[in-house]
């Protein structure tokens, strides 16, 4: 059995589908949800599921309390190994049996993931994932054994041990500060789960603030810094700068997107390969800047 640790918040939908695909598992698996005191019903559904409902502890920084969930949750954990899953997820029938066999055959190995196979509908999901897999290696999955520099959180296992521990100062980035603190990584072949992109531009725009601030934050206190990270906000600000009234009026349709709440993808339009790329290099330029200035 392994332990498998869900942090949520307000996502009653996504989580029914992810627990239910992980009672369908072939070993058994101990499900703990860490939630941040949701009003939707998250709570109710994780019950439903008969899981192990935490309460995500207070917190006094600013950003993602993933970190501060995912603790509270491995102080409550029992066997040798845990996963970690977003409540956004859906896992095959074998994806804890294969990652758990994994484990107990490479004892060298801190952490393993199996990959992401979400197969992209429309053109907005299809550029979304396209910048996904230009930027990390999460978003893929894996044909043989390969070393990575790091597992995604939305689809892990580590074993547990004294060092297995989120830093909660930084407001995110603590899977990949984490990773940087451990041995080696692996994506294996076999069982990649399917992580569902955000519904809307809105949401897609949300999130890659997100991330940028996460970013942003991570190397402000880390000194970590990675060039590549800059760089949407350098060509940003680049593009801003050179074309000002371009700018502007390539910023008016996303926001008028997000407004209406559509989706661009549904009327198959080749524009999703120019707006989707420059919400995510505002957003993230936006994001990574202030993340910094935290």
């Amino acid at each position: 059995m392994i332990d498998v640790l869900i942090p949520t918040k307000n996502c009653a939908e996504d989580l029914d589908n992810c627990l239910a695909s992980l009672a369908l598992q072939t070993i058994p698996v101990n499900v703990i949800i860490i939630d941040a005191h949701s009003t939707d019903g998250t709570q109710k559904t994780a019950l439903t599921h008969c899981a192990t409902l935490l309460d995500e502890p207070p917190s006094k920084v600013k950003g993602s309390r993933r970190a501060v969930a995912l603790n509270e949750g491995l102080h409550h954990c029992r066997n040798r190994y845990v996963a970690t899953l977003d409540a956004d997820t859906l896992v095959p029938i074998d994806w804890a049996e294969t990652l758990l066999n994994y484990m107990e055959t490479h004892p060298n190995v801190d952490a393993a993931t199996t990959g992401n196979n979400y197969a992209p509908q429309g053109h907005r999901e299809k550029a979304m994932l396209l910048i996904s897999k230009l930027l990390s290696n999460h978003a893929r999955e894996y044909s043989q054994e390969t070393i990575i520099p790091s597992v995604p959180g939305y689809n892990a296992i580590y074993r547990r041990t004294p060092e297995l521990s989120y830093r909660e100062d930084l407001g995110g980035c603590e899977d990949y500060e984490l990773n940087q603190r451990l041995g080696p990584m692996m994506g294996i072949s076999g069982a990649p789960v399917q992580h569902i992109e955000r519904k809307n531009m809105a949401a897609y725009a949300k999130q890659v603030y997100g991330y940028g601030w996460s970013r942003g934050r991570y190397e402000q206190l880390t000194r970590d810094a990675n060039p590549k990270y800059l760089l949407p906000a350098l060509l940003c600000l680049a593009f801003c700068t050179v074309f000002p009234i371009w700018a502007m009026m390539l910023a008016a349709v996303p926001v008028a997107l997000m407004t209406l709440d559509q989706d661009i993808s549904k009327n198959g339009t080749i524009l999703s390969y120019i707006y989707v790329p420059y919400v995510f290099m505002l957003n993230w330029a936006v994001g990574y800047i202030a993340g910094w200035l935290q």
